[in-house]
């Protein structure tokens, strides 16, 4: 959460935080404090009901559709994710679905949320998203963004140290 939050809050920026009471995130917001960043954390008891009331609401609904739409983050799975990277292109591939082709409710067929923040006009399709291949060297692409895009994530493994998977046939 710390490397998360420093690089999405520059120092002298401002944040209001939400999550719940877990002693970890309190101690990484203090951490950041230090190096300048202004944060507000907001917690909300892990036993309150998860309802729409609830103020961790959004991520309590994140959690529960990935845990529903992927089968590596159901509980007890022998699917889960052998390694990092792995993890984190589903990931990116269910924001991306999440963002910009779900409705926000299902029963009112709504726009997705990128349409509601004005990112996009409309929701998009598979076919616009998967279309056309995008080339790294026109994104480009910088430090930790770039390093999970070659796949250069490392796992940690249970033996230590972290491994990095390396393709032997693919270009």
């Amino acid at each position: 959460m710390e490397e998360l939050v420093g690089r999405t809050v520059p120092p002298g920026g401002e944040v209001i935080l939400r999550s719940d009471a877990h002693p970890d995130y309190a101690r990484a917001f203090r951490r950041l404090r230090a190096r300048g960043r202004r944060i507000r954390h907001e917690t909300t008891s892990s036993r309150a009901p998860r309802t729409s009331r609830n103020p961790l609401f959004p991520v309590n609904l994140a959690d529960l559709l990935l845990r529903h739409c992927g089968s590596n983050h159901k509980r007890e799975t022998i699917a889960f994710s052998k390694r990092r990277q792995g993890a984190m292109y589903r990931m990116a591939i269910f924001v991306v679905w999440r963002n910009y082709v779900k409705p926000v409710s299902e029963r009112r067929r709504n726009a997705p949320p990128g349409v509601a923040m004005g990112v996009i006009e409309r929701p998009l399709r598979v076919e616009e998203i998967v279309g056309r291949r995008l080339f790294v060297h026109h994104a480009r692409l910088k430090g930790w963004l770039a390093r999970c895009y070659a796949g250069r994530i490392p796992t940690r493994c249970l033996t230590g140290g972290g491994s990095i998977h390396e393709r032997r046939y693919a270009a």
